[in-house]
Order: C-alpha cells, then sequence, then structure tokens
C-alpha cells in the first residue's frame, strides 16, 4: 500500500451485528467482566499500563537488550510503570472503547528538552524495543523517539529493532560513521536513536536503507550483518 501512497482504507456500514443468543451472550459478557474487575492482573495494568510487565520479563530473562544480545538488562527498573508515573506528568486514563481496563495513561514529558511534549504511555514493547533493546534507559529519550515515530507513521517496535541493529552494526564495525552521516552509533545514544528516527522517517541517508527494515537492511550491508538480525 506504501507503494501507491495509500495511507488508510475507512469502511463504515449501516447495519448490526446480532448474537444468535443474546441472553447467553449477556451474560457471558458479565461474568467476564467481573473476572476482569476482580483480576490482580488487571488491576496492575489499569494502575501503571503495560510497563507492569517489564519487571517480570527481566526476570525472566526475557526482556530484549542490547539487540537482543540479552534477556536481562540491570537498569530495566527505570522503565517500570512507576518510573513512567515519576517521569510522566499523567493527566488521565484512556482505554480501548468499551474496555474496562484502561492501560493507556495521557500526560506530558516532565523532563529534558522535550519538556510539556504531550505523550501516551509508552508500552511495554516499545519500552523494550526502543529502550533496552537499544541500550537505552532514558526513559524521557524513548518517550520523544515514540513521539516522533508516529508523527512520521513508524511502527515504534520495529524501528527499534532496526535501531538496535544498526548499533551492534556499529560497535562491530560493519557499518561507521560515514556511512551513518557522521553519527556514533554506540548503544545507548539515545540521541543518535531520536536523529536515526528522523533519518528513517524522512528517508534520508542511512535511514532510506533503514526504512527497508531488518532483513532488507542486512542483505544491503552485508558483510555478516544477517546474523545479528532478528525479525
Amino acid at each position: 500500500m506504501g507503494s501507491k501512497n495509500l495511507k488508510a482504507v475507512a469502511v463504515r456500514g449501516s447495519g448490526k451485528i446480532t448474537p444468535a443468543e443474546p441472553k447467553a451472550f449477556e451474560e457471558a459478557y458479565r461474568k467476564s467482566r467481573e473476572e476482569i474487575e476482580k483480576s490482580n492482573d488487571s488491576m496492575t495494568y489499569r494502575k501503571g499500563g503495560t510497563p507492569a510487565f517489564v519487571g517480570f520479563a527481566n526476570t525472566q530473562g526475557l526482556y530484549p537488550t542490547r539487540n537482543f544480545y540479552d534477556g536481562v538488562d540491570d537498569k530495566a527498573a527505570g522503565t517500570l510503570d512507576d518510573a513512567s508515573q515519576r517521569k510522566y506528568l499523567w493527566t488521565r486514563e484512556y482505554g480501548c472503547f468499551s474496555c474496562p481496563i484502561h492501560c493507556t495513561k495521557i500526560g506530558r514529558i516532565r523532563r529534558g528538552p522535550w519538556t510539556g511534549t504531550p505523550t501516551d504511555i509508552v508500552e511495554y514493547e516499545t519500552t523494550g524495543m526502543m529502550g533496552s533493546n537499544c541500550g537505552i534507559d532514558f526513559l524521557e529519550g524513548v518517550a520523544y523517539a515514540t513521539v516522533l515515530c508516529d508523527k512520521y507513521g513508524l511502527d515504534s517496535i520495529s524501528t527499534g529493532n532496526i535501531i538496535g541493529w544498526t548499533m551492534e552494526c556499529y560497535e562491530k564495525g560493519i557499518l561507521n560513521r560515514k556511512d551513518l552521516g557522521g553519527l556514533e552509533a554506540k548503544f545507548g545514544k539515545w540521541k543518535v536513536q531520536i536523529e536515526l528516527v528522523k533519518m528513517i522517517g524522512e528517508r534520508r541517508g542511512i535511514g532510506n536503507v533503514l526504512a527497508e527494515g531488518v532483513a532488507r537492511a542486512s542483505k544491503k550491508v552485508g558483510n555478516g550483518s544477517e546474523d545479528w538480525l532478528s525479525t
């Protein structure tokens, strides 16, 4: 669709969806709603959103770290749900239509050069891929990079994946500063990540290659970089 400059397909209907057994459906809905309301997991996500899962994933060795080189990040505490509450000025809850959990939070970045920038919570997947997967524990920087992804219409999970791969290629000497337009793309460099997001969104310089995703980018870069991609 992108090659055809098609941005979206909108469909509107006028009919209704009617359950075959309305009373049984309503009863099943009532019971499931009650179970959700009583669930400790539901209350955890309502309170802190999906970043509440960071701690569990990290202790189980499941948290993507430095392009999946590791599954444990010793700085993961900086991206937990309580850290998000401290670093954002949460103004209200937000949830998907008809969902009782409301795990998303709306707020503004409190610190750094983007203070006051509106943002929603950095979800677990984005926290992992744009954060620890790139060796970055500066949550405000991750939040702003995510805001830029939204601006450019990029998937933040895939973008974190390609940036983590780029950082590993740089640290292993496959890509150099000349290739990256002067950027020193080491793990943990949040300013570099923000610039790479811009370059990908604008298909500028190395961003024109990275915008194709890790599979295609690794074929173009070559030199063994295929061994470090995750799809």
